[in-house]
């Protein structure tokens, strides 16, 4: 082949292949030893709260009033909807957060004193994905970690990383890497990415 255009056919390829090089630098750098998070750092950014959020079922009692007391579930906008006080902001909250919400707003006009019971009566899940040989969702017990949800998920793959992973909280907005063992306690709704260890 001639040299000229040998050369033009190299630069050619190369112009392709740049962006997916540059993207396998970027996602080589987003699970590479920067910006890993411990865990004490994690619970600053991410408390491991058991926070209220869309689609939660929870079974509410007023003392003062029996009609009050019914199932209700944390609609998509957040919030549930209540006799009397209309709706109230739940996702993101904790129980005792929304019990107190609700005895205030009871309290405007409605009950001197009001006493609420709350309870969550739907079962929570944890959501496990990458190397792990069933990725899928699982419910969440109170003593769950990251090495017990492994084991609902069938386990690691012979490729996983065992000192980093990326988890994003329910109610956050991006994961973030953080450096455990698998002893770390998880919480409800959290979602775990298993990584890909670098031979």
């Amino acid at each position: 082949m001639h040299p000229q255009r040998l050369n033009r056919l190299l630069y050619v390829a190369m112009r392709v292949a740049a962006p997916a090089f540059a993207l396998l630098a970027t996602a080589c750098a987003s699970i590479g030893d920067g910006h890993i998070l411990s865990v004490a750092e994690l619970e600053q950014l991410h408390p491991n709260a058991n926070l209220l959020g869309i689609g939660d079922k929870i079974r509410i009692g007023l003392y003062e009033d029996a009609a009050f007391n019914g199932d209700y579930e944390v609609g998509s906008d957040g919030a549930v909807s209540l006799p009397l006080i209309g709706t109230v902001a739940a996702s993101g909250l904790t129980l005792d957060q929304l019990r107190s919400a609700i005895e205030t707003a009871l309290a405007q006009g409605f009950y001197q004193q009001p006493r609420i019971a709350i309870q969550l009566t739907s079962v929570p899940q944890i959501f496990v994905l990458g190397e792990v040989n069933r990725a899928g969702a699982f419910p969440y017990a109170p003593d769950m970690t990251l090495g017990k949800a492994a084991a609902l998920a069938g386990g690691y793959t012979y490729r996983a990383r065992m000192d980093v992973f990326a988890i994003r909280r329910a109610h956050g907005k991006t994961e973030v890497l953080v450096k455990s063992d698998q002893a770390m306690q998880l919480a409800p709704g959290d979602t775990v990415r298993m990584l890909e260890r670098r031979f």
